[in-house]
């Protein structure tokens, strides 16, 4: 007895030290949150724009924080005391999503938005958040190098469930906006995926770097502008990111070819439609580009001389504006730009049917304004005989969407305009003309509503808003390229074009160094752009991917070139957390793609958001051709729907989260829905 108070006591002396050190822990870690709740009732009400504190996730108040200086470390622990009372409404949404894959250490790729260059479970999670900051606390500023996801780990029963990870697609497929290339290098080009940064390769796709992940300021990491890489035309490593966050706007600069960013004090930047870096013959960088403003025909441009600190809106004089053919309405539609190559002070803007100029740099001039000017000009028919308008300052055929110019680099006086009709009541038409005199006169290679060639330039209708693009082989100038929701081709100069289906399937470079057709990409809806290479390669955006053709590489067709850049355009994703660890995810325009034992493959479907995938035997259902396969269950493209596994009985359950009385059970492993009927 004695024996046992006296280990007792011992004991409980030797606790003691251990029991105030945890309190002492305790009290800390409690002078801690407190600290953290007082800041967040002593911060400005300007500084939450009107947010209220319980929205500070889903009014992303930790980006608000990080522009009134508050580092990366205090926004984590400001932003886990508000998480932490907040679970069950956190748990699974987006707002976490977004917070958790921009903002807390992760190894991987930072994501942008539609585009999923990234595979991320949403669901908040005390242990694994806690476990990624433990691991990676000092990585927080840094750029992170990607760890692929593999199944491999979970087909052992290892979850990793400290960090997120990219999962890779062979080849990728997602909506591309914009693409520049090197002017010397055709292996070199920089592009823009809808919602994300600056990809760039050195290699033609086989490997790509999101450059702009090593922004310093890393709210502006995210999203670059909708399409501008502003390029110095001497030096393809000296280029301009224009970031977004919310509202705010910022130009950034590398000399390095984006290893190292800094910011361009005082600079802020329009979100072209179309940007772009030029230098005028005195050797000046300036930006120059149009914005997308209601109407069409109201675009605006935009110029800055000290790379976005000062910007100047260039007006059109009233007597150079051009008529809509229909409703009356005065204006241009600014889209596209083109640059001599041989006189840098010719700037040209082409529109829906007129080429604007500039001969002077975009120089302003005494009056503070700009000497934009219209092109005039002749234009005769495809033999080059008979001429059809004399010193017109509009091409004959009144185009209503925008207008492309391609310039021949080695010969700058041969230029290809083109253009198409949009809702009009003459119907869908292109017409498309050339020029070896610098633009005096000009051939008209097409024009089907004059009987002047056949097809359309720009596949199955006009290029309008966001679509749209023409091309030329510069080695080769018979072929000729044009694209808009699907895309076109011709052989023998531009007189005739043909379509190239949109669900034509593309082939793509797989790790082996092969051509296979691919899954996953197709000449699709929506094209954004074609860029002409003076190689005569010629590559184009989609929501496809980076698409190029070039007369040396896979037959000349088109090749999808995206490598192991991921931004796969997924609507949803839903994952089996059983043993194959299959992926469904129901994309824009490619159909519904999913993903096994680490490869992807397809499923001929629709785009939209609701997919299933049955938990025991991995079978998927979706809207659309082909995703059918239950009995009795309507299934919708635009809305959510979820399944879960009954382990006890092997049944497995649907339901669809918008519809009253849409609970499914389902018996023998997929073969028999039965409807359980519910109010909520």
């Amino acid at each position: 007895m004695k024996f046992t108070r006296r280990w007792t006591s011992s004991f409980c002396l030797f606790l003691l030290p251990l029991a105030l050190y945890s309190g002492e822990k305790i009290k800390k870690e409690n002078r801690q949150k407190h600290k953290m709740e007082k800041v967040l009732q002593t911060l400005p009400d300007s500084l939450y724009e009107r947010v209220r504190r319980e929205d500070l996730l889903q009014n992303e108040v930790y980006v608000k924080l990080a522009r009134d200086g508050w580092n990366n470390q205090e926004i984590v622990r400001i932003m886990d005391n508000y998480l932490q009372y907040r679970k069950s409404k956190v748990k699974g949404s987006h707002a976490y999503g977004m917070y958790a894959k921009q903002w807390l250490p992760t190894y991987g790729y930072t994501p942008g938005g539609d585009s999923i260059y990234q595979f991320v479970d949403t669901t908040f999670s005390e242990k694994a958040i806690a476990s990624v900051r433990r691991l990676y606390s000092k990585s927080l500023d840094n750029y992170y190098p990607q760890i692929p996801y593999t199944p491999d780990d979970r087909l052992k029963g290892i979850r990793n469930t400290g960090y997120f990870r990219p999962v890779l697609q062979y080849p990728n497929t997602g909506r591309i906006h914009w693409i520049v290339a090197d002017p010397l290098n055709a292996d070199h080009i920089m592009v823009v995926p809808d919602g994300g940064g600056i990809f760039r390769t050195d290699n033609l796709g086989d490997t790509w770097d999101c450059v702009t992940d090593r922004i310093p300021d890393r709210e502006f990491r995210k999203i670059c502008t909708h399409s501008a890489i502003p390029v110095d035309p001497d030096d393809w490593n000296h280029f301009f990111a224009f970031m977004k966050s919310g509202n705010t706007t910022r130009v950034y600069e590398t000399l390095d070819g984006g290893q190292n960013w800094t910011r361009i004090e005082g600079a802020t930047h329009k979100s072209f439609k179309r940007g772009y870096g030029f230098k005028d013959k005195a050797g000046n960088l300036k930006f120059i580009g149009a914005c997308q403003a209601g109407n069409y025909m109201y675009n605006e441009l935009w110029t800055s001389a000290d790379k976005g600190v000062h910007w100047d809106r260039i007006t059109l004089p009233e007597e150079l504006k051009e008529t809509h053919p229909e409703n009356g309405s005065k204006g241009a539609f600014f889209q596209n730009f083109a640059f001599n190559p041989q006189n840098r002070d010719m700037v040209y803007i082409p529109t829906s049917r007129s080429i604007y100029y500039f001969d002077d740099g975009v120089t302003k001039n005494e009056n503070g304004g700009y000497n934009i000017k219209k092109m005039v000009f002749d234009v005769y028919d495809q033999d080059g005989t008979t001429l059809r308008a004399k010193a017109v300052s509009e091409f004959p055929f009144k185009a209503t969407s925008q207008g492309f110019l391609e310039i021949d680099p080695a010969h700058p006086d041969t230029m290809w305009f083109a253009s198409a009709s949009r809702n009009v009541s003459y119907g869908v038409y292109s017409a498309v003309y050339k020029t070896t005199d610098g633009g005096k006169t000009w051939i008209t290679l097409q024009e089907p509503l004059a009987k002047i060639g056949s097809g359309l330039a720009f596949g199955n209708e006009s290029p309008w808003g966001w679509l749209g693009g023409f091309g030329v082989n510069f080695k080769n100038p018979q072929r000729l390229y044009g694209c808009s929701m699907s895309s076109a081709i011709s052989t023998d100069g531009g007189k005739n074009f043909w379509e190239y289906a949109w669900g034509n399937r593309l082939k793509a470079k797989y790790l082996d160094g092969n051509y296979y057709t691919t899954t996953s990409s197709r000449h699709n809806a929506d094209n954004h752009c074609i860029v002409s290479h003076p190689s005569g390669r010629v590559f184009r955006g989609s929501d496809s991917g980076v698409l190029m053709i070039d007369e040396n590489i896979n037959g000349h067709q088109w090749t999808n070139i995206n490598g192991p850049m991921g931004n796969q355009l997924h609507y949803s994703i839903k994952v089996n957390e059983f043993g194959d660890q299959v992926m469904l995810g129901n994309t824009q325009d490619v159909d519904v793609q999913t993903y096994k034992y680490g490869r992807w493959e397809n499923w001929r479907g629709y785009e939209g958001t609701e997919a299933f995938i049955n938990p025991y035997g991995g079978t998927c259902y979706f809207s659309g051709s082909g995703g059918g396969g239950l009995d009795g269950i309507d299934f919708g493209s635009w809305r959510a729907g979820y399944t879960k596994a009954d382990v006890c009985t092997g049944n497995w359950y649907l339901m669809h989260n918008q519809d009253a009385g849409s609970f499914f059970r389902v018996e023998d492993f997929g073969r028999t829905p039965i409807n359980i009927q519910y109010s909520r």
